[in-house]
Formats: C-alpha cells, structure tokens, sequence
C-alpha cells in the first residue's frame, strides 16, 4: 500500500493499475507481498501514539506490579528486537534498557521468542542470516543447538533467557498474539 501510495504521489500526471503494476514489479519479486521496513517504521509510530501509548504502560504497569519485575514489550525489527514499552520494577537495582533499546533475536528471551513463531524453513532462514556475537559464556552460538532451543520454544509458548545475553540476568518472554494468532 506504501508503494502504491508513494508511486502515486511521486507521479507527475495520473497513472494507471496497469502503470502502477509494472513500476511496482520493479522494486518486488512480483509474486508476493509482506509488511517492509517503512511499514514496520509506520506501525510503530501509529502504537506510539500517545493513546496506545497510556493503553500500553497501564497493562505493563498493572503486570509489573503484579509480578514485582520489570516488564517490557518489544517489536521485531529485522534482526534484533525493539523495546517498545518499558515498566521498571521498584527494586533499586535494575538493569536499565529503555524504550527503543535493541537487542538480538538469538540469545534474549524476547528475541528467541519471535524466531520460534515463524515456521521451520523460515527459522533456519533466519538463523543462516544472523550475525552471531557471544556475550556471555551462556550465549548459544552452535546453529543445531539454537534450532533446537526455538523448536521448544514454540512448543511450551514461552522463551527463557539466564543469563544468555547479560552474565546473571534472567527474563522470560510470553508471546502477544494478535487477532490472527500472530506475535
């Protein structure tokens, strides 16, 4: 919709289906369609908005309170994920990854947790993609071993993460679905 939108609008006269078809081949494969960054870009902006935003926080809150942990939502964005929203516990020691931090999709409990909702020949797609950075001695960096981690993953509907990404840190990820059962 973006493409055709900015087609549109990049157009100096009027263009037709048939015109807007044969500009728009050009930039895909011609056989299918998904979301792209500017989408993704467009989305988070729209859930920033400050309505979603209040909507947002006060479910984090609520969560956080209850749980006494901070919680977070986050977004993937290629490969890494995005701190979307961010509640912090009440304990004076907290580790500190605001709003639009970024971390990878291998070796945090939010990270694992998108991979393992795509099915099987998309995960090993993405594996065969990331850039794989140790950063614990717990990092999983062994492909098959990953594979296997996001298949369990999938299978319990919640990720872990102890100590993977950060040397003593613990979270868990649950999925948020969609009306479509999509993350």
């Amino acid at each position: 919709m973006l493409d055709i939108l900015e087609q549109i609008a990049q157009s100096e006269k009027a263009v037709t289906a048939t015109e807007l078809n044969h500009i728009l081949q050009k930039h895909l494969d011609g056989k299918r369609y998904m979301p792209g960054s500017r989408l993704q870009r467009l989305t988070v902006g729209v859930f920033s908005h400050s309505k979603f935003q209040i909507e947002r926080h006060a479910i984090l809150t609520a969560l956080s309170s209850d749980i006494s942990e901070t919680c977070n939502l986050s977004n993937p964005e290629g490969f890494e994920m995005v701190y979307a929203g961010r509640v912090d516990t009440k304990w004076t020691l907290r580790l500190q990854l605001g709003i639009g931090t970024r971390v990878p999709l291998y070796c945090t409990a939010a990270g694992k947790m998108y991979p393992s909702s795509l099915r099987k020949q998309q995960r090993r797609n993405l594996l065969d993609q990331l850039e794989r950075v140790r950063f614990s001695n717990l990092t999983i960096m062994d492909r098959e071993q990953l594979l296997a981690d996001l298949k369990q993953i999938r299978k319990q509907d919640f990720s872990t993460d102890a100590g993977e990404y950060i040397e003593g840190m613990v979270a868990v990820a649950v999925p948020v679905r969609d009306n479509y059962k999509r993350l």
